[in-house]
């Protein structure tokens, strides 16, 4: 599986000193686990989606404010993101919320990007409010 041995290729990167490097990594955790959510039904690929979104979270309390940037755009790719409509219709009646986050980490996201708000950087600021209003748009209450 390509996503176990990104870990390998992206832990180096994530702690680099380079921010550039940094942000690279985070955007590449945001695309591996939108791809992961396509096997989520795999223990294992469960488990390496939980790692990737463990570091999104972490990344938005990065020293560099690009990073952080980057942590949002990541997340809110994360929460606008859908399950497949291929599942039973009697099991996605029984859901209301359709998104790939449960509602717990939905709300942990939307907390954390709340706190992006009082940043001392405008560029996360921005991300922030556009994180918190891909968060609105996808509602689960």
């Amino acid at each position: 599986m390509l996503i176990f041995n990104m870990d390998e290729v992206l832990h180096p990167h994530l702690n680099s000193e380079r921010e550039s490097l940094r942000c690279g990594a985070v955007t590449a955790c945001g695309h591996l686990f939108t791809h992961a959510q396509t096997r989520a039904q795999e223990p294992e690929v469960a488990a390496a989606a939980a790692s990737l979104l463990q570091i999104l979270f972490d990344h938005l309390c990065d020293t560099s404010f690009y990073v952080r940037n980057r942590a949002l755009q990541s997340l809110s790719l994360v929460c606008s993101l859908k399950k497949d409509d291929s599942e039973d219709s009697d099991q996605a009646s029984e859901e209301t919320f359709e998104g790939v986050l449960g509602i717990p980490l939905f709300l942990r996201a939307a907390s954390l990007g709340l706190g992006r708000l009082i940043d001392k950087a405008a560029l996360v600021r921005k991300a922030s409010l556009q994180f918190l209003c891909t968060v609105i748009q996808n509602n689960p209450f």
